[in-house]
């Protein structure tokens, strides 16, 4: 029903900005989040001046790799990963006593979610060696961390954490996680996220991811606890707000009280005195007609029936004067200007504390006006911001509804649309047929805004006070008109409004491929950087014809260079690999098993998802890496793609090793097929690479496995403990160690030819004929040859603080090199090979005598 005499409501100003006006609601709701939950989840480290709307706006819609949404992205994940450890280290101290309980009727859906989150989540390790947690996150390895972490949502709801999730989480399932729900409904977006980077997403895309980490924070029990506290927190200041408020209302009422009191002691003083003037009147008449004594008696009997009759009327109310003038009560007690600002200020900390903690819990709108827009305070945007929700509304409804002419004859509605007679009374007394009018409005919600306390004020006079909903929109305004003059007196109508098309819908691969290109850019780099030290270092060597073109070919991106023609065959330590060469049909037939068990699981895990078109590129630079992690020497790795280096566990291996194939040729039956070692996995996972954020992803897990303690450039004199020199410096051929030729006993004046083995290692090598005299001796032999590997194990244990130290500088080095994200100067590569070539007689394979020069 249409209320009579409505008042034109005066316009906002339309809300345009970078984002599109259809995602500017999810884009306020992720401030409100960052704003509310950034203290608790640490966002000064990512962000010290704060999450602005321009700085979402560029994360929304900029490809720069370095930009706004990889700090965002950091930000949840580190926040993500953290409030998960935290959850683990309590579950430890519970008992698992209610999980049989309260997980017999479990879902099968839920069971079959959780069993393809835990394949993902059990990725990483088989494949990297390390859990997703960690794995290095930096701007290029977070595409793929972050499409990793949504894919493995979900494998932590099992049994184990039932009691957990029942008693901390409100029973949280596996269908309850905001993630789950974004791999089951926006499948594609996952498949577009495994080969393109998310820099290079749409806004809207990359506003689903970030919606999905919002929630997924909230249902974590931290997250919980934080809104329950706030929970408490506003319940605990409405109560001290309403007893202030119940204070000055009592003090308002004893006011108003003793207002009214003294106007009722002022009227009984006027008729007093009307009473007084009246008695002097009659005994001025009683002096001027004075009679004689008979008449004196008789005018003395009427004026005191006169005075009997007259004074009696206001008889009780003299006597209730009185009395109240007896017992009349103290005037209540009036507040200072000091206490008057102290109790004002109270109020506001009191409101303050209501609506931070209203922000933590739920932040609802002021109300609705007769076009079903809804009104908000944002505590994030200086504004009064105007929304057009029409959710829940049919066509009919915003559609006007026509005026009956005075005639009853035609008339015509703003639409242009002629209606006969006869025809209104039937269209307003019955309900309206199923039309295209009934449909559910499906348009997008548009924003608009206030920016002045002026077109507040016309906004709230032309209200309807009548009004269902305006009444109410109307009041909540007038109560937080004070809130609003502060709100808008900062507001900048120019972070609202901007010039230009929005950006939100450019992006993808076909807009912006800036992310994509840099980052390849970045790879070649770190790449040729990698391969460098790994030469430098002589900790192997590329397996390739001619390793400058190889390097020239890869800095330019001449990829077809780098094709299989380029390359020499595999060789490991001099010799093939024969483990890839013979399971090379094993692996195949595997390949093929993995590929049909993720067609039907439709879950596309990096490493064995489901066939897609990969780039040149990334195929070509996978296998470039491919070629570096083949020339490194397998006594240079260590975990997690690397074994330990440990002679004793070598020895154990090899006997097991032994042992194994005996048993398998005595049972006559084949075991299985072999086991895959994590370095293997790799090696595979990296081939079925399908974007530049996985083959990052490997070169962060190689580059993490590398002994960098053990290369020439970092190596440690065993004698005097100390680096440098390097030009003097000798590498055992037997165990790798530094000596300084000036250290050695006798001092070596030149470098020696050929083999050079330390005294440790020196007695080692025997002859290959033994006399006969000797032969009975060979066990004695043995058996120290036992002990001087014993005391090599011991010598190397004592060394395995100065290699931690090493390592730890390197890793340190490293960082600082991949930050830089530039290949160390060719110049220095040049010189280096020169000053090594020049120092070695023999340019065959790795020099026998090896120094740093």
């Amino acid at each position: 029903m249409e209320c009579e005499g409505l008042k034109e409501l005066p316009s906002p100003v339309p809300v345009r900005t970078r984002v599109p006006s259809n995602l500017f609601g999810e884009a306020l709701m992720i401030l409100e989040f960052l704003r509310a939950f950034g203290e608790a989840f640490d966002l000064k480290d990512e962000f010290p001046d704060g999450v602005t709307l321009e700085v979402l706006e560029e994360a929304l819609v900029g490809s720069d790799p370095e930009g706004p949404l990889c700090e965002l992205l950091f930000f949840f994940l580190t926040a993500i990963f953290q409030a998960l450890d935290e959850e683990q280290e309590e579950l430890k101290d519970q008992a698992e006593d209610l999980w049989d309980a309260l997980d017999d009727d479990s879902d099968p859906t839920q069971l079959a979610l959780s069993a393809v989150a835990s394949l993902a989540a059990a990725w990483p390790q088989l494949h990297q060696g390390s859990s997703l947690k960690q794995l290095d996150l930096d701007s290029c390895t977070l595409s793929e961390i972050l499409r990793l972490h949504i894919l493995a949502s979900g494998a932590d709801s099992n049994h184990g954490n039932a009691k957990f999730r029942y008693q901390k989480q409100g029973g949280f399932t596996v269908m309850d996680d905001p993630c789950v729900e974004l791999r089951l409904a926006e499948p594609a977006l996952l498949k577009k996220l495994s080969s393109t980077p998310v820099y290079d997403l749409t806004a809207e895309e990359k506003l689903k991811i970030l919606k999905a980490l919002v929630g997924k924070l909230l249902t974590l029990a931290s997250s919980r606890d934080l809104i329950e506290d706030c929970v408490e927190e506003q319940k605990a200041a409405r109560q001290e707000l309403r007893e202030i408020r119940a204070e000055q209302h009592r003090r308002g009422r004893e006011e108003a009280a003793h207002r009214v009191r003294l106007r009722k002691e002022e009227k009984l003083r006027e008729q007093e005195l009307r009473m007084k003037e009246k008695e002097e009147k009659l005994k001025e008449q009683e002096g001027v007609e004075r009679l004689p004594l008979n008449g004196e008696t008789t005018a003395g009997h009427q004026a005191q029936d006169y005075n009997g009759e007259f004074p009696s009327s206001c008889k009780k109310e003299m006597k209730a004067e009185g009395e109240q003038k007896e017992n009349k009560p103290l005037p209540p007690p009036t507040l200072t200007k000091e206490e008057l600002e102290k109790e004002q200020e109270k109020v506001r900390e009191l409101q303050e504390r209501i609506q931070k903690a209203a922000a933590c819990t739920c932040l609802l709108p002021l109300g609705r006006d007769r076009m079903y827009r809804r009104y908000w305070i944002l505590p994030s945007a200086s504004a009064l911001f105007v929304e057009d929700d029409y959710s829940g509304l049919t066509e009919d409804m915003l559609q006007p509804r026509p005026k009956p002419s005075e005639d009853g004859g035609t008339k015509t509605e703003e639409g242009g649309r002629v209606c006969e007679e006869g025809t209104t009374d039937s269209a307003a007394s019955s309900p309206a047929p199923p039309s295209g009018d009934m449909l559910p409005v499906n348009r997008p919600n548009v924003w608009s805004f206030y920016s002045s306390m002026e077109a507040v004020d016309q906004l709230i006079e032309a209200l309807n006070p009548r009004g269902h909903r305006e009444s109410s929109l109307k009041e909540a305004l007038l109560q937080d008109r004070e809130r609003l003059q502060q709100l808008l007196s900062a507001c900048d109508c120019s972070e609202y409004t901007c010039t230009g098309e929005p950006e939100g819908s450019k992006g993808g691969p076909g807009g912006s491929a800036a992310a994509e290109s840099v980052m390849e850019g970045r790879l070649r780099d770190l790449l040729l950087d990698l391969e460098d030290r790994v030469h430098q270092g002589t900790l192997g060597s590329l397996k390739v014809l001619d390793r400058q073109v190889w390097r020239v070919a890869l800095e330019a991106g001449n990829y077809e260079l780098l094709g299989p023609d380029g390359r020499e065959s595999v060789r490991v330590n001099g010799q093939a690999d024969a483990t890839e060469g013979d399971s090379a049909h094993q692996r195949a037939r595997d390949r093929l098993q993995e590929l049909r068990a993720d067609a039907s699981t439709s879950c596309g895990i990096s490493g064995s998802g489901t066939p897609q078109v990969v780039s040149s590129s990334v195929r070509i630079l996978s296998q470039a890496l491919a070629d570096i992690e083949q020339g490194i020497e397998r006594r240079f790795l260590k975990p997690p793609l690397g074994e330990e280096d440990s002679k004793k566990d070598h020895k154990m291996k090899k006997s097991k090793k032994k042992e194994e194939d005996q048993a398998s040729d005595d049972g006559g039956s084949d075991s299985g097929r072999a086991v895959k070692t994590v370095l293997e996995r790799w090696r595979d996972s990296l081939q079925a690479c399908s974007s530049l954020s996985q083959v990052f992803v490997h070169l962060s897990s190689l580059e993490r496995s590398i002994l960098w303690s053990r290369s020439i450039l970092n190596a440690r004199c065993r004698i005097c403990r100390r680096k440098g020199d390097a030009d003097n410096m000798l590498l055992c051929d037997g165990c790798d160690r530094g000596h300084h030729t000036h250290c050695l006993r006798p001092r070596l004046k030149s470098v020696p030819e050929g083999d050079w083995f330390c005294p440790d290692c020196r007695p080692k090598q025997r002859s290959s004929r033994i006399p006969s005299r000797q032969r009975s001796s060979i066990d004695e032999e043995e058996d120290e040859s036992q002990e001087e590997v014993e005391e090599d194990d011991s010598e190397e244990d004592e060394d395995s603080d100065d290699e931690e130290d090493d390592e730890d500088e390197e890793e340190e080095v490293v960082e600082s090199s991949r930050k830089s994200q530039a290949p160390p100067p060719k110049g220095k590569t040049q010189s280096a090979l020169s000053k090594a070539q020049q120092t070695t007689p023999k340019s065959s394979s790795v020099p026998s005598g090896k120094t740093s020069k």
